[in-house]
């Protein structure tokens, strides 16, 4: 439930601190005593306790160089008059921030250093560290596979009609033929194999697709709550070598925009958007006799990000501002993509029975980056280059088996060929493990710690479903006698939705033109 062209991440520095490490790789690091790991405090799920490891930690670094003899303790805003020579004036930033965290932490527990406390309750002590979570990192890789699976399921229905009636390789006058050879045409067979020697099918066609998509996912452990729309424009161009076989290329650009939405249970608190645009291209063959047909695609889709995301979270210190900040980043993904098909087509009449069996293989790449800059939410000012990620390259990788059950009924009005049609699939992802995104502080130099960011793994198992109707509004017509035949136009409209998709809710709709020349 994917649609990957990529820009944006908004990002605080305190977006690493979320970056999902278990608690206790980061205890044996963290002072004993009070503060975020304390055993006393209680947090509500995986995202504040990772964000509580992963500040703790960068604190308990920084606080050997930037407050060395403790002399920041009583001082709940030290000026930059007050930072060691040994803390950079980034370091210092990053150092006072985590610190404002920690000293929350101790005045709930009642011990330790507290001048720099929100003077927030528990509760709100895990919604400030929700804040500073960079889980939504992961919506890109999400982003990604959307779009490529898209993009296949866009060629999957090519060859489809390519078979069918919506391929336009049909001629004029396909009522007055024998039924043999209706459905013979139809199906996107030589009509000389059953009987009308000299006619042969038009060798090229152009096509144009059109989609429109939304979803919605629920908030995990691992991974915010958010709203999704995509739209994709697919262009194609296919040809026709003798009349079993057709090779063709498809250009498709997409445009996915994603809202982070808080939820009901308060598990997600964030706030801010991704935007992404996509650039597809793939090539196909296609093989057909009466009965069997296989098909097979190599493609690769570019993605380039835009992400703002939002860190706000109150003090009720008057000596400590509210942080109210957003980060902004622009990284860039690939994909590289293949695929496979065998079925089998069974006519009774009018009926078309396919049952199928296919393979999906994405290969993903997120480059490296950095986050550009930080400003305040309200004003627009530029706030500090001190809290930028450095977000190290992530590859995974995706195999998604399907078998499958197509259902068409041909219908032959005066106009044309009719074909409505019922798609059931069933998917199963053979490599479904979750993915680690890895990032640091950039401000926090040599004393940077490494985060993990623990993705949701891929759903092992899901089904698909889809109702459409393709249809040849114009015979192809043989242009000269003895010619091949050419001018067919067909159409197709299709609906298709996502099922037992955990956390995920997702619908399709699709439509496209074609023509033959």
């Amino acid at each position: 439930m994917t649609r990957e062209r990529s820009r944006t991440i908004v990002l605080s520095w305190l977006a690493l601190t979320s970056l999902l490490l278990p608690a206790a790789v980061f205890a044996q690091s963290a002072t004993e005593g009070p503060g975020l790991l304390d055993s006393r405090l209680t947090y509500a799920n995986d995202v504040e306790r990772a964000a509580a490891a992963a500040n703790q930690a960068t604190f308990d670094a920084l606080d050997t160089q930037c407050n060395p003899n403790g002399q920041l303790d009583t001082i709940a805003a030290p000026s930059e008059e007050l930072r060691p020579g040994g803390c950079t004036s980034l370091q210092f930033f990053v150092y006072l921030t985590t610190r404002e965290l920690v000293h929350s932490a101790n005045a709930l527990l009642g011990e330790g250093p507290t001048v720099a406390s929100l003077n927030v309750t528990e509760q709100g002590l895990g919604t400030a560290l929700r804040w500073t979570a960079a889980e939504e990192l992961a919506v890109q890789g999400s982003m990604a596979t959307q779009f490529s699976s898209n993009q296949l399921s866009n060629l999957a229905t090519r060859l489809t009609a390519l078979r069918a009636g919506a391929s336009g390789f049909t001629v004029a006058g396909l009522n007055d033929l024998p039924e043999s050879w209706r459905h013979a045409a139809i199906a996107g067979l030589s009509l000389s194999e059953n009987g009308n020697s000299g006619t042969t099918l038009g060798r090229w066609g152009g096509f144009v697709n059109a989609s429109l998509g939304n979803g919605d996912k629920s908030p995990t452990g691992n991974e915010n709550a958010f709203d999704y729309d995509t739209q994709e424009l697919t262009l194609g161009l296919d040809y026709r070598i003798g009349n079993a076989t057709v090779v063709g290329g498809m250009l498709g650009i997409s445009r996915q925009d994603v809202e982070f939405v808080p939820d009901s249970n308060r598990i997600s608190v964030v706030d801010g958007s991704i935007e992404g645009d996509g650039t597809s291209v793939i090539v196909f063959i296609m093989t057909s006799t009466d009965r069997w047909y296989a098909s097979a695609s190599l493609g690769s889709q570019q993605i380039d990000y835009a992400l703002e995301r939002d860190i706000r979270y109150p003090s009720f210190n008057p000596n400590v501002a509210d942080s109210n900040s957003r980060a902004t980043s622009e990284p860039e993904a690939s994909v590289t993509t293949a695929t496979a098909a065998l079925g089998y087509t069974w006519a009774p009449g009018a009926w078309q029975i396919e049952p199928y069996i296919g393979f999906e293989y994405l290969d993903v790449t997120i480059d490296a980056f950095d986050e550009a800059r930080s400003f305040n939410a309200l004003s627009g000012q530029i706030d500090s280059d001190a809290f930028n990620l450095v977000i190290a390259e992530q590859t995974f990788q995706s195999l998604d088996s399907n078998i499958g059950l197509r259902l068409q009924y041909t219908l032959t009005p005066s106009w044309g060929v009719a074909a409505p049609y019922l798609n059931l699939a069933y998917h199963r992802e053979l490599q479904n493990d979750p993915r680690v995104i890895e990032a640091r502080y950039a401000g926090a130099g040599n004393e940077a710690f490494a985060f993990a960011v623990q993705t949701d793994p891929f759903d092992s198992d899901y089904f698909t479903w889809a109702v459409g109707v393709s249809a040849v509004v114009r015979g192809a017509r043989e242009r000269r006698y003895g010619g091949s035949a050419g001018g067919g136009i067909s159409v197709f409209t299709q609906f298709e939705a996502v099922e037992r998709l955990d956390f995920y809710s997702e619908q399709i709709i699709s439509a496209g033109l074609r023509y033959e020349f």
